[in-house]
């Protein structure tokens, strides 16, 4: 699996993994608007129940060589459109500014 994995599993589990399960039900039932960093369970959840949700096992079996649109990415994330394409922004201007990536691009 991968050295993250906050239940330290080592390979794949075979039964949806219980701290994604709490982070998921988590954000379903937020109703004080809990911020995603404050809350119980795993942040490495997926909504993609052939990877019993986690997401590390999903990247290894379905994302490898997958480019995954926004409205893909909002539901597996149980997040929104708008916040997917705010993050992908964010992440392009710090990608941008860093000095390792415009010194690889040079070459």
């Amino acid at each position: 699996m991968d050295k993250r994995c906050p239940l330290g599993i080592v390979g794949h589990i075979n039964i949806p993994c219980p701290m994604a399960i709490q982070r998921i039900k988590a954000i379903k039932y937020n109703s004080k608007k809990i911020k995603n960093d404050n809350m119980p369970g795993c942040p490495f959840y997926v909504m993609h129940q052939l990877s019993n949700y986690c997401f590390f096992q999903y990247m290894e079996k379905y994302g490898n060589n997958k480019e995954s649109c926004e409205e893909e990415i909002s539901s597996y994330l149980l997040i929104s459109i708008e916040d997917v394409k705010k993050i992908m922004s964010d992440i392009m201007i710090k990608l941008a500014e860093n000095d390792f990536l415009k010194d690889y691009l040079k070459k």
